[in-house]
């Protein structure tokens, strides 16, 4: 059984028909937010991403900026128990970025 589905295209601003499931990433443009966790400490750095992931939609990307050496364990730890995606990590100076991918959680 197939149901159907209408979206508004952000280009066009026209409705388009669309049948069957609709993945996210038809559904709605996906943005890269930017995190400034810096000089803050665990678990601070874990619960800013959370409160911030709560208000973004699937498929949007986070970059998570922090000075705490934990995060880089623990912000992909929680990616991993929430159903987020970690695209990268690095470390830079005294700095660590995490790119991230919300998922359907």
């Amino acid at each position: 059984m197939c149901r159907s589905t209408y979206i508004q295209l952000p280009v066009t601003r026209r409705f388009a028909k669309i049948t069957g499931p609709t993945p996210h990433k038809y559904r709605y443009p996906m943005t890269q937010h930017q995190l400034d966790a810096r000089r803050i400490l665990c678990p601070m750095p874990v619960i800013r991403t959370q409160d911030k992931v709560a208000t973004l939609m699937p498929g949007d990307e986070l970059v998570v900026t922090c000075t705490d050496p934990g995060a880089l364990n623990d912000i992909p730890a929680w990616c991993r128990i929430n159903g987020h995606k970690v695209l990268n990590t690095e470390q830079k100076d005294d700095e660590v970025i995490i790119t991230l991918e919300v998922g359907d959680a």
